[in-house]
């Protein structure tokens, strides 16, 4: 779990969630003007690196608390290798919808934050992961996905990246961004992926 750093605007911490589950939590500084709306942020494929904490204390300096699960908590990979990116951790969904619940959960219990308006949000590898925590928690309001590259389905288990099986209960509104690695060969819309969220 990473230390907690010296943020303009926001007071940061870890904090644990419960079965071994621990989280980077960013909170607006100073206190005093709560309850605040929250955000729930999903980390990239190196686990909690500088990125995700920054991302999250920006969040606080604009007034949201922030919580950001460690997905590697339970993982007995290499931790180090991870955040260097020469170890890959592979999640499923329901590992997935496990640390994002926790992390709303806490949020949900917190007297500084306004229970009503929790979003959750996913980058990279996580794009897509407000639609899962959704799918079983209709208490999220808002998912945010931002990805590099077309949500596909998972190959041999390897990027659960498409949450196709849980689409269907998908109640919150959903706001994405995805593009391709080079600005000159853009990606073409997802119509799968469109397609699904129109039914859900």
């Amino acid at each position: 779990m990473p230390i907690e750093r010296d943020y303009f605007g926001a007071d940061t911490s870890t904090v644990v969630l419960g079965e071994g589950v621990e989280a980077f939590l960013a909170k607006p500084k100073p206190e005093g003007h709560g309850p605040y709306p929250a955000v729930i942020l999903g980390h990239e494929r190196y686990g909690l690196v500088k990125h995700t904490l920054d991302l999250a204390a920006r969040f606080a300096s604009y007034s949201y608390v922030c919580i950001a699960p460690d997905m590697a908590s339970l993982w007995d990979g290499d931790k180090e290798a991870l955040n260097r990116g020469d170890a890959r951790l592979t999640l499923t969904e329901d590992q997935i919808k496990f640390y994002m619940a926790k992390s709303l959960d806490y949020l949900q219990t917190q007297p500084y934050v306004e229970n009503s308006r929790i979003a959750a949000m996913g980058v990279c590898q996580s794009g897509a992961y407000p639609l899962l925590l959704n799918s079983i928690r209709p208490d999220t309001r808002v998912g945010a996905g931002f990805v590099s590259k077309t949500v596909q389905e998972p190959a041999g288990n390897r990027d659960p990246l498409s949450p196709s099986s849980s689409l269907a209960t998908f109640l919150a509104s959903v706001v994405g961004t995805r593009q391709s690695s080079t600005p000159a060969a853009p990606l073409p819309p997802d119509e799968a992926l469109a397609a699904r969220l129109s039914r859900a």
